[in-house]
């Protein structure tokens, strides 16, 4: 599945197709490891690592992200970061050694002194880190600690995405009104998914709230309903 793209809801079509747009923005954000990434960064993860202080965290979870950020540059690094066999002090170059002792430096294969040389001299990640670091030890973590509250909101959401995209490319008129108020009362942790996700697909709060609650003929009228309905 792909990002769903923003619409401008303009009749009940648009209506049903942003409902099962908006389930899918959903559930992309919460199994896909990528897109729940971008979402975390807001699509800028150098300045979100040092806006939440290295740290990712809500109620449910939290992630030192500093640490995995540590230990996947450290990784690259090994091979190419050198130390002082006696003094142990650590060089990003081999040739900048400026320790009193007469040993030269070696080229470090254990990633553990990497990372002890980055903390101290507290580096700031790269991009490609700092979202490597989300995307993979990240999501993870998030997943580990949530999957018993979430999977069984996925399910849900799963069977509602089916039922909307059976019903919009069978162009089931009927079908396609019954599944999109029921995604009206689709549910996560924190609320309504259509009240809490539509608005960056293109639904409005109160569109949706007056769909729930009264139906379509209430929010685009008796005869558009009905047009709908026979198929014009």
């Amino acid at each position: 599945m792909s990002v769903p793209e923003y619409r401008n809801v303009e009749t009940i079509y648009d209506f049903v197709v942003a409902a099962r747009d908006t389930l899918v923005s959903w559930l992309l954000a919460h199994t896909d490891r990528d897109v729940w990434a971008t979402e975390w960064c807001m699509d800028d993860p150098e300045w979100a690592f040092k806006e939440f202080g290295g740290k990712a965290s809500n109620d449910w979870f939290e992630f030192d992200w500093k640490e995995a950020v540590y230990k996947l540059m450290a990784e690259d690094m090994v091979g190419s970061t050198w130390a002082c066999p006696e003094c142990d002090q650590t060089y990003l170059d081999g040739r900048e050694i400026d320790c009193d002792c007469d040993a030269g430096s070696v080229p470090l294969e254990d990633p553990q002194p990497i990372i002890k040389f980055l903390e101290d001299c507290q580096a700031e990640p790269d991009l490609h880190h700092a979202y490597e670091a989300l995307r993979t030890y990240g999501y993870d973590a998030y997943w580990e600690a949530l999957e018993g509250v979430v999977s069984w909101h996925v399910d849900d959401m799963k069977k509602a995405v089916r039922k909307l995209t059976e019903a919009i490319e069978s162009d089931s008129r009927q079908d396609m009104l019954v599944y999109a108020r029921e995604a009206t009362r689709t549910y996560h942790v924190n609320g309504g998914v259509l009240e809490d996700y539509g608005e960056n697909i293109g639904l409005e709060t109160s569109m949706v709230n007056e769909v729930r609650d009264h139906g379509f003929a209430e929010v685009f009228g008796r005869d558009d309903t009905r047009l709908f309905i026979s198929g014009n």
